[in-house]
């Protein structure tokens, strides 16, 4: 073999510099001689191998290791040739120097810039990829190097055809509508420079590279253009700009109402009024309040209705363009900080310059914040088919065939937002110049709902701006169930959702309201907002707040820690609170669990609402009561393991924090929880451990394996006592760490994995938890006679900073051991101190049963000699019962 590689290399060599066709048929005589020669070895090996090797049966070689020599004649090893055996010649390589050095140069000029277009005009300037297979022309532009003439006209002429292809669909179709022709025309020239999208099919890829920004919008978004100042005299500096659009006349005096809120000389204020008939008259109103109010004020105009309109559908990019036309002209008019867009609905919480004083924040300043989210599906349907806007604008059109194919920006992942937004200077001079971000603009025209996925898009995509943005859009927007569209009504009872007095405010406006209505008690709402947020400044420094200059309410405690710590410490005994969460689905049980704890001598119960009635209730009673701002509300029952039942206890960790910050010791107890007697003096006398939780219902943990290297028992989050103390604090960040991993952990899983981690948390069981005890348990159904469970060592103290115990499994009970296996229960009961009764389908039923109900018939707490008797007679009826049946 080296023999013919030396022959075929050196007639290469040789005949390098001869004809094509000397060197070809060269080459093709040594190929045949080594083809030849090979086959000559083959056939000479084949029947030595033959005569001279033994046959090996298939069935031991596949049975043979790897690593197993089979037979002495079988080599693996490579024999290389010697570096004098390779000579380099022009074959060696993919390209001759001559070749590579015009390939290289030819793909620094792949794209060309056309211009000529007589159809599609808003296409002149814009830049093409000349690689690109035109099916038309039976080639590329590069391949043909056709004139400009031919590509223009071929382009125009594919435009041409869609044009009157969606518009033949519009007449004779499913749907009989009548398209704006303008837009139908910016579609056809779209999809014809795209070149594969489905009506085209006038190209294999994407033709068009780039757009000629000024040359494509120049019709339909002429603010592109910079424009000098309409306000006279010095360029003028403003803390905020707002960008106001409206439409519907019926809502000129809520306009009225929100322009005499904001404008108070920090914010120049810009409207725009929809381009529609029946929104002059609305535009007329507006002018004649604007005047009115900067005769009647006396100072320099600082509001303004917009020098460009739109006519607004709702899920059309006129909304964008609406945005972002408006915003250019803002940016033209002053200078100003940040740029914030509101309807006539929406009501703000903050003044100006208090909303400035947090966005000038050192954790803030310079930031862009915007809700978004990934949904990558349902934007895929919104962006594969076209929408236009129909002839009258009052609503859209979409035609039947997908509009793109295929997602033109490979580097970029789309966004969903909501409209609303409050973003600085520099990111609207971005939007106005980047050839990306006008790229997408062009993109998004004619897709589904761009204004609610444009900005994030390109925010989150720009490697200028992506680490500027901030997830929050400092709005409060309510949606009811079902997937609503648009969000709902608000009223005084919804105040809780935007409390007051937050060193960081989680919102600056709210929205929808209705400041003149009457069906949701909105007066006293506005006054509340006006005592509560609007006249209550804010601070530049984060850790100075509302709460070190204003008085607290009961209401204030969710929200502010000193007023938590002033209503709390009224009613706690021993600096320790006893929270237990609620909703209307849950009274009944919350009551009789608050029964059983008066009876036990517990009265420092503090409530966290589930619900907005339940709190509003509650406080109206004198009850402290905590409900988080941005909680998913609910009235029902939520079961464990249920995505809502998820969702709601991922707020746990957070109102434990919020009491432990407070400075109380916090048990917390689950609604359905029953105290027999007090529970509290033993687990708060033993100082060496500041945190103690409940055992799972797993009865099969076989604790006797218990060990330093072993895997922990399953915690319940539904007891816990948590002393104030650092390591207290510490787990609990832990556990919020934690969840901010994945969202579907709720508060118990992400509990029970802090609980795993061994180098920061130790764990051991109760010292009354006897040997004694658990043989005094009748003999467990699950149990066999090699599997009895005793009663594991206490680990000794070590490096880990969070120390956490188990509370006596036969002290604190989880319902599943009594309600579910009444075998179970030990012969003598009286150490029974809580009992944690699980989910149940009719719980007062299945308490009364047990003598664990504390409610009278009234609804009152019964007496508590003769519920305690009636409860341990019945538990003990019960159990003999079971026992002898």
């Amino acid at each position: 073999m080296k023999l013919l590689l030396r022959i075929n290399l050196w007639l290469q060599q040789a005949l390098a510099g001869r004809t094509r066709l000397l060197r070809t048929l060269a080459i093709l005589i040594a190929s045949c001689i080594a083809v030849l020669w090979s086959l000559t070895l083959l056939m000479s090996g084949f029947t030595s191998s033959q005569s001279d090797t033994p046959q090996i049966q298939t069935e031991l070689v596949s049975n043979v290791p790897l690593d197993t020599v089979v037979s002495d004649h079988i080599s693996l090893a490579f024999d290389e040739p010697d570096s004098d055996e390779y000579v380099l010649v022009a074959g060696d390589h993919f390209y001759t120097a001559e070749s590579a050095s015009l390939i290289s140069a030819a793909s620094s000029q792949i794209t060309f810039n056309a211009s000529g277009f007589t159809f599609c005009t808003l296409l002149n300037g814009a830049v093409f990829d000349s690689s690109i297979y035109i099916n038309s022309l039976g080639g590329s532009v590069s391949q043909l190097n056709s004139d400009r003439y031919t590509f223009v006209n071929a382009v125009d002429q594919k435009a041409h055809d869609i044009f009157q292809a969606i518009l033949f669909e519009s007449k004779f179709g499913d749907r009989k509508v009548k398209p704006n022709w303008d837009e139908l025309k910016r579609l056809s020239c779209y999809f014809a420079a795209e070149g594969n999208s489905a009506y085209a099919n006038f190209t294999t890829s994407r033709l068009l590279v780039q757009i000629e920004p000024f040359t494509y919008f120049q019709d339909r978004l002429k603010a592109i253009v910079p424009h000098d100042s309409v306000i006279p005299g010095p360029r003028r500096k403003y803390l905020i700009a707002y960008l106001l659009m409206v439409h519907e006349e019926n809502g000129f005096p809520h306009l009225c109402k929100l322009i005499e809120t904001l404008d108070d000389g920090d914010a120049i204020i810009l409207i725009h009024v929809d381009n529609r008939p029946k929104s002059n008259r609305l535009r007329s109103k507006i002018e004649q309040f604007i005047n009115q109010r900067h005769q009647m004020i006396g100072k320099p105009a600082n509001i303004f209705l917009t020098k460009y309109r739109f006519s607004n559908i709702w899920g059309h990019s006129s909304l964008v363009f609406t945005q972002l036309s408006g915003f250019w002209e803002l940016l033209d008019m002053a200078d100003w900080d940040y740029v914030i867009n509101l309807s006539n609905y929406d009501f703000p919480l903050k003044r100006n310059a208090d909303i400035h004083r947090i966005l000038s924040r050192p954790n803030n300043r310079g930031k862009n914040f915007i809700e978004y989210w990934a949904e990558t599906g349902h934007l895929a349907e919104r962006f594969y088919r076209a929408h236009i806007g129909t002839a009258d604008f009052a609503s859209l059109f979409h035609p039947n065939s997908l509009g793109v194919t295929s997602w033109p920006f490979p580097r970029w992942r789309a966004y969903k937002h909501h409209q609303w937004m409050i973003v600085t200077p520099d990111f609207i001079r971005f939007l106005r110049y980047d050839s990306n971000a006008l790229n997408f603009l062009a993109f998004s025209e004619h897709t589904y709902i761009p204004d609610e996925s444009y900005f994030a898009t390109v925010l989150v995509n720009s490697l200028e701006f992506r680490d500027t943005v901030v997830n929050d859009n400092k709005r409060y927007l309510r949606f009811a169930g079902g997937g609503a569209a648009h969000p709902s009504w608000l009223g005084y009872k919804d105040r809780f959702l935007f409390p007051a007095g937050e060193p960081e405010p989680s919102f600056f406006f709210i929205r929808k309201m209705n400041v003149f209505g009457t069906s949701f008690e909105e007066a006293k709402l506005l006054e509340w907002i006006s005592t509560n947020h609007m006249n209550v400044p804010s601070s530049i420094d984060p850790n100075e707040s509302a709460e070190s200059r204003s008085p607290c309410t009961i209401e204030d405690a969710s929200v502010r820690s000193k007023c938590l710590k002033e209503f709390g410490s009224k009613i706690a005994h021993n600096n320790e609170l006893v929270v237990v969460p609620v909703n209307r689905a849950f009274l009944v049980q919350a009551a009789n669990l608050r029964c059983s704890l008066l009876h036990a001598g517990i009265d420092n119960l503090i409530y966290w609402s589930l619900d907005l009635e339940v709190h509003e209730s509650l406080i109206s009673k004198g009850k402290l009561s905590i409900f988080l701002a941005g909680f998913p509300s609910t009235s029902e029952r939520q079961d464990p393991g249920t995505p809502y039942f998820i969702k709601m206890m991922r707020y746990k960790p957070k109102v434990l924090a919020m009491l432990l910050d407070a400075g109380f010791n916090v048990w917390y107890m689950d609604a359905d929880t029953i105290a027999l007697q007090d529970f509290r003096p033993e687990i708060v006398a033993d100082t060496s451990v500041h945190i103690h939780i409940a055992l799972d219902n797993d009865k099969r943990l076989d604790m006797s394996t218990f060990l330093k290297h072993s895997v922990p028992p399953l915690a319940s989050a539904g007891i816990m006592y948590l002393q104030n103390h650092p390591s207290s604090k510490l787990f609990i960040k832990s556990v919020l760490d934690m969840q901010a991993q994945s969202i579907l952990l709720d508060d118990q899983e992400a509990m029970r994995r802090v609980i795993h981690n061994k180098t920061l948390v130790q764990t051991s069981y109760a010292p009354t938890q006897s040997l004694g005890q658990r043989l005094g348990l009748d003999k467990r159904s699950y149990d066999d006679a090699s599997n009895i469970p005793i009663t594991p060592p206490v680990i000794e103290i070590n490096n880990a900073e969070i120390h956490i115990r188990y509370f006596n499994q036969f002290q604190f009970i989880n319902g599943i051991i009594l309600l579910d296996h009444t075998t179970e229960i030990p012969i003598n009961f009286d150490e029974f101190k809580v009992v944690h009764a699980r989910p149940l389908e009719n719980p007062i039923a299945a308490l009364t049963k047990w003598g664990l109900w504390f409610l009278n018939n009234e609804g009152t707490c019964s007496k508590k000699d003769t519920m305690l008797h009636d409860a341990r007679i019945k538990l003990f009826e019960q159990t003999n019962a079971q026992r002898n049946p």
